[in-house]
């Protein structure tokens, strides 16, 4: 098992003051040590450029950690993983990488599914980015499995990434209280997938050869 951590920056009013005050070829500067080097004084190697953006058109502050993320991903030929759940941010953000030289198969726009226009969606993957469905649970699997289908069917197969953006725990409850696990996509959502069409090769390109390939440094 790769158990990968990330270099990068959250968005506002999760930024450190540093933030603020480096320009965008020091952020790239340190997040390219994290990931040649090492994080901080330890010999753990991030392996990919974790970042986020408001919805909407994206603000000075976050088109900066946009830019830093581009250039250490063209230094390191890491992959940028941008919690992003909105059409018009991710528009705007492939424009940034447009501008920067980056391919957008180094790019992956988080929380696709957060946008209800799907037009949005097919506008990603034609653009070349990677597509992920992260807000899988019981109460989503049906829109999952729908979302899924439709990328399927327009071809877009080699693009999805999914995943279910879980593990929360609720901190003083005993025991962390009603926690939602990781098991949900395999033991649950898999054998739905195969009950709806999805043969194992396409589950295994799904789950299996595309996150290996989008979090592959070359």
């Amino acid at each position: 098992m790769h158990i990968l951590t990330n270099t990068g920056l959250y968005k506002a009013p999760h930024l450190p003051k540093f933030a603020f005050e480096y320009s965008a070829d020091r952020l790239a500067e340190l997040w390219t040590k994290e990931i040649l080097e090492g994080v901080e004084d330890t010999y753990i190697k991030a392996g990919f450029i974790k970042i986020a953006v408001n919805p909407g058109t994206i603000v000075p502050i976050q088109q900066k950690i946009v830019r830093a993320a581009t250039r250490c991903s063209l230094a390191t030929r890491a992959v940028i993983a941008c919690h992003t759940g909105n059409g018009v941010a991710a528009m705007h953000l492939l424009k940034i990488l447009n501008e920067e030289g980056l391919e957008n198969n180094k790019f992956i726009v988080v929380h696709t599914d957060a946008e209800e226009n799907i037009e949005y969606h097919l506008e990603i993957a034609r653009q070349g980015a990677w597509v992920e469905y992260d807000g899988l649970s019981q109460n989503t699997s049906e829109k999952t499995l729908k979302l899924l289908r439709f990328m399927v069917d327009h071809g877009f197969e080699e693009q999805i990434l999914l995943s279910q953006d879980a593990g929360w725990y609720n901190v003083g409850q005993p025991r962390g209280g009603n926690i939602r696990g990781y098991e949900y996509l395999i033991e649950k959502f898999v054998p739905s997938m195969k009950k709806n069409g999805f043969d194992q090769n396409l589950i295994d390109k799904i789950l299996v050869e595309n996150p290996a390939k989008a979090f592959q440094i070359e």
